[in-house]
């Protein structure tokens, strides 16, 4: 049998090309669970602290939804009735508005208080005929929103347009820093 068929004899490493010692498998890890023991525990303070948070702004922020929500329903229902003294009038006077409010609406109408115990008094500006059709003809304030992070202070209205439509409004203000 030749050395080049198979089943001959088998390839050795020559001499100088085996290891002087017996190779040694690598040490077992140990078996510690300390890493993972502490990425539980930082991960279960950060999920602690992101509640926590969430609960303080909640809470905060909250408030302000609560005092909006109950101020927006009622001027919707006043500005409704607004627009449809409104329009009577109009329809009375040859397309006119009223001078004033206080001439086609009543007291309860003009004003209302809020459930937070402030009082409202529409905003009343008869628009000229050449106005454009999206101009704010009254409106009523809803809430202010105070967003302390941006030194930001946001009021809400219910207004009317010269079209009849009715619309939200976002006034924000945001001190500027001029150094």
């Amino acid at each position: 049998m030749s050395n080049d068929m198979p089943g001959g004899p088998m390839y050795q490493q020559p001499m100088y090309q085996q290891p002087m010692y017996p190779q040694q498998p690598p040490p077992a890890p140990k078996k510690s669970n300390n890493c993972l023991i502490w990425s539980l525990v930082g991960c279960g303070v950060l999920a602690l602290l992101v509640v926590i948070l969430g609960a303080i702004g909640a809470n905060k922020f909250g408030k302000n939804v609560q005092g909006m929500t109950g101020g927006v329903s009622s001027a919707t229902q006043k500005i409704m009735t607004v627009r449809t003294a409104i329009n009577d009038y109009k329809q009375a006077h040859k397309g006119k508005y009223p001078p004033s409010l206080k001439e086609v609406i009543d007291a309860d109408t003009y004003s209302y208080t809020k459930p937070d115990g402030q009082t409202v008094t529409v905003e009343y500006k008869a628009p000229k005929p050449d106005d454009p059709d999206d101009i704010i003809v009254a409106r009523y304030f809803t809430s202010e929103i105070d967003v302390p992070m941006i030194d930001q202070q946001q009021k809400i209205y219910i207004c009317l347009l010269k079209d009849g439509s009715l619309i939200q409004q976002q006034d924000a203000r945001t001190p500027l820093r001029i150094k």
